[in-house]
């Protein structure tokens, strides 16, 4: 069992790499992000959704992939970076660590992606490119039915596209979960 688990985490990952499947102040009591890791920041959110509203995903990189947890993502090849998860290679020099949450069965259903930004970029001018450049995807395997992105705390945005349901479940933990959550983007993916 464990195997074809394994296996089929890898074929997903492999799919989301090879064809590219891949506001307002919220809060309702939810700790401030501070400078939060993109990783904490994913997990935190994760961790806010009920078990019932939670569903088959993995997280990080094939190599180290995690089973229904978010995980770190290399942010070493720029190509995968944005075939996987959308950030547009020019944004990667912004960014100095990334984290990953995605679908098992589709990447086009859930992919969530949180990075913590570096220098002088803001998290609102990071997400706002990777909107900016999703539009202009060419998504395989279904598309996606919105776009979420939120800033957590200081230095940190969060990245979520997929089917509706999902990402509305994904706000709502993200609002418990952090105080300070700011919706840059929240919108349909009209194709």
């Amino acid at each position: 069992m464990k195997k074809m688990i394994s296996l089929l985490m890898a074929l997903t990952m492999i799919t989301a790499m090879l064809v590219g499947c891949g506001g307002g102040n919220g809060g309702n009591g939810g700790a401030s992000g501070g400078d939060v890791s993109a990783l904490d920041a994913l997990t935190t959110i994760w961790n806010k959704h009920a078990a019932d509203k939670q569903f088959p995903s993995f997280g990080g990189s094939m190599e180290n992939a995690k089973e229904n947890a978010p995980g770190e993502f290399p942010i070493t090849d720029a190509e995968v970076v944005d075939s996987t998860l959308g950030l547009p290679a020019d944004q990667i020099g912004n960014i100095d660590g990334a984290a990953s949450l995605i679908h098992m069965m589709n990447a086009n259903t859930f992919t969530a992606a949180a990075y913590h930004v570096k220098g002088d970029a803001t998290p609102k001018a990071v997400g706002e490119a990777v909107s900016e450049h999703l539009k202009d995807r060419q998504w395989m395997c279904g598309f996606p039915e919105k776009l979420l992105v939120l800033t957590v705390g200081e230095k940190t945005v969060v990245t979520v596209f997929g089917a509706g349901e999902l990402l509305g479940n994904f706000l709502t933990a993200a609002k418990e979960a952090y105080s300070d959550v700011t919706v840059v983007v929240d919108k349909a993916l009209n194709f």
